[in-house]
């Protein structure tokens, strides 16, 4: 496989984050536990990572929900994202074999944040493909025609890095290469992907 590939495709929650721990914030704060705040957010989810809506429309959604004035809800979870360091020195790694892009679901303000704080690796990548920009997130096939169109390489040629199996069959379906990864067991995954792609 290392030979063939050419281009590795990173997403972001799940692999190079942990997305969590700002429904755990949140939660404390309207005493609620955090699989009702994340049950909440799943509605909004998809309208947010397609730009259908903006952040600020989800937050009055949440503050009529739980009675908190003005507050910046989808900010405040994407702000709490906690970097996976060992997926991050995975990415920056592979970044002197191959071109790397970053290719996930987020919403308007997600990239920005993530990358002002440091909460992605710096580097220069070759394709940045962001759900809310093109319109539609990883569920319709046509954004993995888009990222490939971005990528420069035949879609054999990308290998895919996702937590998600839905989206990990739509990317094969496409004919990509991509890894299902498992942050439960982070080393372990990145251990698999290493050896796959020669690093």
């Amino acid at each position: 496989m290392p030979q063939r590939i050419k281009f590795v495709y990173f997403d972001i929650g799940g692999v190079l984050l942990y997305w969590k721990a700002g429904f755990e914030k949140i939660a404390l704060m309207v005493d609620k536990k955090a699989e009702e705040l994340v049950k909440f957010f799943e509605r909004f989810d998809q309208l947010l990572c397609s730009g259908v809506i903006s952040a600020k429309e989800a937050d009055k959604a949440f503050s009529e929900k739980y009675g908190v004035k003005d507050f910046d809800f989808v900010e405040t979870v994407v702000e709490s994202y906690i970097p996976i360091p060992v997926t991050h020195k995975l990415l920056i790694d592979l970044s002197k074999k191959y071109s790397i892009g970053i290719l996930s679901n987020v919403y308007q303000i997600s990239y920005d944040i993530l990358f002002k704080k440091k909460q992605i690796p710096h580097i220069n990548y070759s394709a940045i493909v962001q759900s809310w920009q093109e319109g539609m997130t990883k569920s319709n096939m046509k954004l993995f025609e888009i990222a490939t169109k971005k990528a420069g390489v035949l879609p054999e040629e990308i290998f895919f890095i996702d937590d998600s199996s839905k989206y990990i069959e739509i990317a094969q379906d496409f004919g990509w290469k991509a890894f299902l990864f498992d942050n439960q067991h982070v080393e372990k995954s990145v251990d698999q992907i290493r050896r796959k792609l020669g690093a």
